[in-house]
């Protein structure tokens, strides 16, 4: 998944960032869905509350069912 704020994308919202070492992933609400996203090191990272754009290969991404 690449993070842009490109005018093109699927539109999401930083909910909240954690840095892991080497990665960040950001939690994001895009619309009705929560995505998280890992972003390399020495990435830009989106401040919370930004609005960015998503894009991605559909064969890469990885769905979960909702938790009950």
């Amino acid at each position: 998944m690449r993070v842009t704020r490109a005018a093109t994308g699927l539109a999401a919202r930083v909910k909240s960032r954690g840095y892991l070492g080497a990665t960040t992933r950001l939690a994001l609400d895009a619309g009705d869905a929560a995505m998280h996203a890992i972003l390399p090191g020495g990435a830009t990272v989106p401040p919370d509350g930004s609005e960015v754009r998503l894009s991605f290969e559909p064969a890469d991404l990885h769905l979960m069912e909702a938790e009950a």
